[in-house]
């Protein structure tokens, strides 16, 4: 499906119904706005493993612009806060009032810029393995030397240096430092690999442009809503001392750290990441 907002044609799916029956009476379910990462990946990440939640909240997935089935725009709108506000400007088109939303790593930046500009409209912010500056791109590298293979150390020098970025340069990328973003590694994870559109024009201007020197660590004080921060305790994008940092800058946040998992929570530790998930959405659907 798409919507036509802020001159782009923005590319949304949605998963669940809004409303459904409950003995006598139809129960409306919350809504969740999801923000896949990247930058340059598309929603289908999260897939299937995200679907079981749709049993909780009607989950409303976004190809962020020029990424996945989203239509191309002008480069230097490539970033977090034209994502943010194009995710609002689908709030709007879709009549909705208040909404959680659920980002992951790059998404969950996406998504704090969303609540620092937004938060009148959001009923729970899901922060999921991401950071709250641009200073995950000083730990990466540390953990990189820690973890990577010497094919995994290449690719990621090339993925750095090079000018001319392919969308089969961040699939062979991606395909040979997978087993990195989980701690429960299969075969099959692969396969959201193939099935993502990559955009690299986003991926370049993201990471060398704003990423680079965002900080929302001085505004997250200001933020008034429902906060669950998660993480695997062997995230290696996105550490531990990042969710921390947003947990602590957050009033009331709520921090959950999983053992056994790395940056692809969800998928290596599925119970335990959607029971913390289901928990926080039905404390906080009825505010």
């Amino acid at each position: 499906m798409y919507a036509d907002v802020n001159g782009v044609k923005l590319f949304f799916d949605v998963e669940g119904k809004e409303y459904v029956p409950d003995g006598p009476v139809l129960r409306r379910k919350p809504v969740c706005l999801v923000l896949h990462g990247g930058p340059g990946g598309d929603h289908t990440d999260f897939l299937p493993e995200l679907s079981v939640l749709a049993d909780t909240v009607q989950l409303v997935y976004i190809d962020h612009r020029g990424c996945g089935r989203s239509a191309k725009a002008p480069v230097e709108t490539y970033d977090l806060e034209q994502n943010a506000d194009d995710a609002e400007a689908l709030r709007q088109y879709l009549g909705l009032d208040r909404v959680f939303v659920l980002g992951h790593s790059y998404g969950g930046m996406v998504a704090q810029q969303y609540a620092l500009k937004y938060q009148e409209h959001v009923q729970g912010l899901i922060v999921s393995s991401s950071a709250p500056s641009y200073r995950y791109q000083e730990t990466l590298p540390l953990e990189l030397e820690k973890r990577a293979t010497e094919e995994m150390k290449k690719e990621n020098e090339f993925l750095m240096s090079t000018k001319t970025l392919t969308p089969e340069d961040m699939k062979r990328y991606m395909k040979v430092m997978n087993p990195l973003y989980y701690c429960n590694y299969k075969k099959e994870f692969d396969d959201g690999i193939d099935r993502t559109i990559w955009a690299p024009d986003v991926w370049m201007h993201c990471t060398h442009g704003k990423l680079s020197r965002f900080d929302f660590v001085p505004e997250l004080p200001k933020l008034r809503v429902p906060t669950l921060v998660i993480v695997g305790e062997e995230d290696f994008v996105t550490p531990t001392v990042h969710s921390r940092e947003i947990a602590s800058a957050i009033p009331g946040a709520e921090l959950v750290i999983i053992p056994g998992a790395s940056h692809e929570t969800y998928a290596d530790k599925p119970e335990e990441y959607f029971g913390a998930l289901r928990s926080f959405i039905l404390r906080n659907a009825s505010d």
